[in-house]
């Protein structure tokens, strides 16, 4: 009995620390997505910003003013890696969503798998109820026998009613 309580627990920390560990891994994964939307809004700023200088520069630049080209130039630099960002970020997102959803998946089978574990455990105990529930009727079917004996025995030792 001993070794079996031992196995439970041993079980039951597994699970136990399986689900922390698929939990934390989930979490990961959801502060690795929030961070991608976070850089995808800021390459969004960028692009914006950098499609605000170059309406800003555009006319000056081709009318010959030497700073309006060096800031039209830069303008279509910064939007060029914005947009590369973008292209980036898209994919990682793709991949950062997969793998947050895996790691859901993991998380909710280490949740079932600790529900089953506890599961079969309360079987288990309640087949040991069981047991003593069928020991308790047989005890009372028992006592009843005997009292109906006994119920015959005096009856049995009366004297009959006179008519």
């Amino acid at each position: 009995m001993k070794i079996e309580r031992v196995y439970i627990e041993t079980e039951l920390q597994t699970l136990e620390k399986g689900i922390v560990e698929s939990t934390a891994v989930v979490e990961r994964w959801r502060a690795n997505l929030n961070s991608i939307n976070t850089q995808i809004a800021d390459a969004q700023a960028r692009l914006a910003k950098a499609a605000a200088h170059r309406k800003e520069f555009a006319l000056h630049a081709k009318l010959g003013n030497a700073q309006a080209s060096a800031h039209l130039a830069k303008a279509r630099a910064e939007q060029a890696v914005a947009e590369a960002d973008l292209k980036d970020l898209s994919v990682a997102l793709d991949d950062t969503n997969l793998q947050l959803h895996e790691a859901e998946a993991a998380a909710a089978s280490a949740n079932r798998a600790l529900a089953k574990f506890e599961a079969d455990g309360l079987k288990r105990q309640r087949i040991v109820l069981a047991g003593a529930i069928d020991s308790a009727i047989a005890e009372l079917a028992r006592l009843l026998a005997e009292f109906d004996d006994l119920g015959a025995a005096i009856t049995a030792k009366e004297p009959a009613p006179a008519n």
